[in-house]
């Protein structure tokens, strides 16, 4: 499983100018999956595109995934431009590993229309089968495409979203001995147990910066993920369980030898939301070379639900 952190050069989250502007450790850290918002890295004269590039010559990394930024527009009460979205994409195939469709939120028949227009002028996007979307757009796509994405995932009670993803995947993404026909790309996808829950091919999440700038940090532990509030007197600490302050000294003691083996310490972290948000990427980067796909089970292993 590839986890592509998201917004990492490019979007409103600004994760990599703010670690590099404050000096963090940075300039040793190579991570290959990244994804990145065309309503973000189509702004600005093109600083977001030459920003990729400089990172990709001294990071030795890997193409970025295209989000079309759809969800991001619609949010805003942005419009994208689906011309200006295809003409981007030929004219930045240097630093492009794939781009995904220009979806409409809400509306199947527009995002199935504009992926036929991509088909038709020989651009190459992922179709997008979104929560709540009748079920044969997704037979479509799985009959007609070798990588799809699901969307519309994120706001979604995760109680919901398990029963919805739970049928999607034995009953149409899977075939009779749980291999999924199709790789599948998951937007904003890294709950914890819905992501080990499900064979996906890729997923993304901005959750390493969103959740530094709240004052967390990510850890793995005995295999398990942990959020810790560590920032003093954040918000968020005061309300989840994990709260650094809250812990019993024993645990403390526990994650605060974990977090000097990795390089940092507890005061550097709690005073610094960018050395924070360097220390959530390498929680990502542990996962990948820790190898992830350890913790997947196949979907249709016995017991899975």
């Amino acid at each position: 499983m590839r986890i592509y952190l998201a917004g990492l050069f490019c979007n409103n989250l600004g994760a990599w100018p703010i670690m590099n502007e404050n000096k963090a450790p940075f300039r040793d850290f190579v991570y290959p999956w990244h994804l990145e918002s065309y309503h973000y890295i189509g702004k600005g004269a093109g600083r977001g595109v030459d920003r990729i590039r400089r990172y990709a010559a001294d990071m030795r990394t890997t193409k970025i995934f295209l989000d079309s930024g759809a969800f991001s527009a619609f949010t805003l009460g942005a419009t994208i431009d689906k011309s200006d979205y295809a003409n981007f994409i030929e004219t930045n195939q240097d630093i492009i590993e794939v781009a995904s469709v220009l979806d409409a939120i809400g509306d199947p028949i527009k995002t199935l229309e504009n992926q036929n227009w991509f088909d038709e002028r020989g651009i190459d996007v992922l179709p997008c089968f979104h929560f709540g979307e009748p079920v044969e757009y997704l037979r479509h796509y799985i009959k007609k495409y070798p990588r799809i994405t699901l969307g519309g995932m994120v706001p979604i009670d995760k109680g919901v979203l398990r029963g919805w993803l739970d049928h999607l995947f034995a009953d149409e993404i899977c075939d009779s001995d749980g291999v999924p026909k199709v790789q599948v790309h998951g937007f904003g996808m890294t709950t914890w147990d819905l992501l080990f829950r499900y064979p996906w091919h890729s997923v993304d999440s901005t959750s390493y910066a969103s959740g530094s700038k709240l004052g967390s940090i990510y850890m793995l532990l005995n295999d398990k993920q942990y959020i810790v509030c560590i920032a003093e007197g954040a918000e968020s600490e005061k309300e989840l369980d994990q709260a650094f302050t809250s812990l019993p000294k024993i645990i403390q003691d526990v994650i605060e030898e974990e977090v000097i083996r990795l390089g940092y310490t507890i005061d550097g972290l709690r005073a610094s939301y960018a050395l924070r948000d360097r220390f959530n990427c390498e929680y990502f980067e542990r996962l990948q070379l820790k190898g992830i796909d350890r913790f997947v089970r196949p979907v249709m292993d016995g017991g899975l639900f």
